[in-house]
């Protein structure tokens, strides 16, 4: 007879099932009714059958031994009913389940998320590295120096912590890089909601500042990586704050304000995003406090670029429709007059239908800053495309030059130009800024390492 730990006795007969008919057990080389099958002869002649042996088949029995906890993730060992009676120290519902190995020699056991996947780790290294969770869960007399300690099993570990509110993959993120495991860890994310859900578990838990071995890392990546969608813009806007990157958040804020448009109700909503799903509506980016300057920026941008579509549709009626070639009839023809005659005559006409072409009319605040510069190009494209054969044909060398052949005599301004200097001139929190950058060890003004 076996016992296990609870002290729950198993009788390995058990193992051993007798045939429903009354015949032998059923074991190796047995039928059913405990007759050996009949053997099947290739030559035609009868084989010789062995009987059967009266002594019951030897069943192994089953190890009872705990499984080694050094394997990452240690499982259960499979047997009958085998629930261990751990004592829940925090509270919480008892639960008994795979348990990954952070730490062979730790004391505590985190069971996170609703699907309550359990961690081994150390309580000194919690302790240590989140002042939230060294204050309401662990005595004042708590040791917090490291004490090299023996393998633990993490079955008979006493004490759990519960985090039903959490995501276990990006907690398990952050624990592997506070226990030094940090080249596990990703060191790109091809997800931006990933890295997002990972800085907000260790901002919840005060444990931004633990992450400085590889946030460099992941702030490298993220620099580098050109976004556009509104869920990616919003989550790299988080990141990027964290951290503490002002040239990264200056960038951030780029992509949101050229790419974002208004709603009926006037919120600023990313690109691919439907009207009722407005940034406002997302948690992290209401928390910074940044909409509101966001908003006024777009809109200083917006001011810009309608205005220039503004002066060159004013230019439209300052040309007379019915202007002739004053050149008298064989004259010789002079380029300058000649081409100045044939632009000035078919400006308006070539000016309406741009304007018509390129959708310019009836624009206002709710487009986006780059729907309306991508129109202004096109206007000046199918301008020029229109008057080019009648410039050519009046003998004018240089029709592309020619001023008064351009929509925009100035050409089109870059939009990296006016959005840029109107993000330079945010009022940003600089001391805030600075703060969360030296808790991981970057420059807030350019992210280098210190």
């Amino acid at each position: 007879m076996a016992e296990f730990e609870n002290g729950e006795a198993f009788d390995w007969s058990q193992l051993i099932k007798p045939d429903p008919d009354g015949g032998a057990p059923a074991g190796p080389g047995l039928s059913r009714q405990g007759q050996p099958p009949r053997a099947v002869s290739l030559t035609g002649r009868e084989p010789s059958v062995r009987p059967p042996s009266a002594r019951p088949p030897s069943v192994r029995p089953p190890s009872v031994r705990p499984p080694s906890v050094r394997s990452p993730s240690v499982r259960p060992p499979s047997g009958r009913d085998y629930t261990p009676q751990l004592i829940i120290q925090y509270g919480g519902p008892q639960h008994n389940g795979p348990i990954e190995v952070l730490d062979d020699s730790g004391d505590l056991i985190l069971v996170v998320g609703d699907s309550q996947i359990q961690f081994q780790v150390c309580s000194r290294t919690i302790a240590r590295a989140s002042p939230y969770l060294r204050e309401r869960y662990f005595p004042h007399d708590h040791h917090l120096e490291y004490e090299k300690k023996e393998a633990v099993n993490a079955f008979e570990i006493q004490k759990k912590l519960f985090f039903p509110g959490i995501e276990p993959r990006p907690f398990r993120i952050v624990l592997m890089v506070i226990h030094g495991r940090d080249t596990r860890v990703y060191h790109e994310f091809a997800d931006m909601m990933l890295l997002r859900d990972v800085l907000a578990v260790a901002h919840h838990f005060k444990m931004t500042r633990c992450l400085s071995p590889i946030a460099g890392r992941w702030l490298k990546k993220v620099y580098n990586k050109d976004v556009a969608r509104h869920d990616e813009v919003a989550a790299q806007l988080w990141i990027t704050h964290q951290l503490g990157h002002l040239g990264c958040i200056k960038q951030t804020i780029y992509n949101m304000v050229i790419k974002s448009r208004l709603n009926s109700r006037g919120d600023l909503v990313g690109y691919g995003a439907p009207d009722d799903e407005p940034y406002v509506d997302d948690e992290h980016v209401r928390a910074l406090h940044l909409l509101a300057d966001i908003a006024a920026c777009r809109k200083r941008i917006m001011d810009r670029l309608l205005e220039i579509v503004r002066q060159a549709g004013a230019r439209v009626d300052t040309y007379d429709h019915h202007l002739k070639n004053a050149r008298p009839r064989g004259d010789r023809p002079c380029r300058g007059r000649t081409a100045q005659r044939v632009c000035e005559m078919n400006m308006a006409t070539a000016f309406r239908w741009a304007f018509r072409a390129s959708e310019l009319e009836g624009l206002d605040q709710k487009c986006s800053p780059s729907s309306v510069h991508k129109r202004m190009i096109k206007m000046e494209q199918l301008t020029q495309m229109f008057l080019e054969p009648l410039l050519l044909s009046s003998e004018m060398p240089a029709g592309r030059d020619h001023k008064n052949c351009k929509i925009f005599p100035h050409g089109v301004p870059t939009l990296f130009e006016i959005a840029t200097r109107e993000v330079e001139a945010m009022p940003f929190k600089k001391e805030d800024i600075a703060s969360r950058a030296a808790e991981i060890g970057f420059d807030f003004r350019d992210g280098g390492a210190n």
